[in-house]
């Protein structure tokens, strides 16, 4: 879960920020995301087990959400990530994320 959220919130910066503050944000804030992160666990087999998230700028009304599709071993059998325009708050955006 953490994965997509550092994903997304990286696509965001990409669109909102420019490249000195995505090194920033990179090089400050992501490795200690990292070390709290919690780890992936695989499904049973024959299961495909989505994961889905999404980040919100309260100022734009802007989101952008994630989500990605693994199979029993762990091997990435979809992702997709979608920005939102107009978005009235979080769980607007959270709700976006599982559509």
């Amino acid at each position: 879960m953490k994965e997509l959220q550092l994903l997304c919130m990286a696509l965001y910066l990409l669109l909102q920020l420019s490249s000195v503050k995505i090194w920033l944000f990179v090089l400050l804030y992501l490795p200690r995301v990292l070390e709290e992160s919690v780890v992936w666990q695989v499904p049973a087999d024959d299961v495909i087990k989505f994961n889905f998230d999404s980040t919100y700028d309260i100022l734009s009304k802007k989101s952008i959400s994630g989500v990605i599709a693994r199979d029993s071993s762990g091997l990435i059998m979809a992702s997709c990530i979608v920005p939102h325009y107009h978005v009235a708050d979080a769980f607007v955006a959270e709700a976006f994320a599982c559509l």
